[in-house]
């Protein structure tokens, strides 16, 4: 159970819609760069507001990442997360299981 607690937050962060929306479109298009909040507000039908406060969630998850190049903030997949990580580990655990 304790295991489970771990997941929770990271699982909650990637369990709304409009949040599956950026890292799909993340993950199909990025080439590494990031994508800008009013990009991904053009590309994921979703007011820039509510995608900052997505991207905010995602960001406090360790999912997502940001790159700063001068004012300008470029959000990308955070491939080191430990969240997404420890997901993995468990979704593959979860595989084992059910075999």
């Amino acid at each position: 159970m304790k295991e489970f607690k771990d997941y929770k937050n990271v699982l909650s962060a990637l369990g709304d819609e409009t949040r599956q929306a950026i890292i799909v479109y993340i993950m199909i298009n990025c080439d590494g760069k990031g994508f800008r909040i009013g990009e991904l507000s053009d590309k994921v039908s979703a007011s820039r507001t509510a995608i900052s406060h997505h991207l905010k969630v995602l960001k406090e998850n360790n999912v997502v990442d940001i790159r700063k190049e001068g004012t300008k903030n470029y959000y990308y997949i955070n491939k080191e997360s430990s969240s997404l990580k420890t997901l993995i580990r468990f979704f593959k655990d979860l595989e084992e299981y059910i075999k």
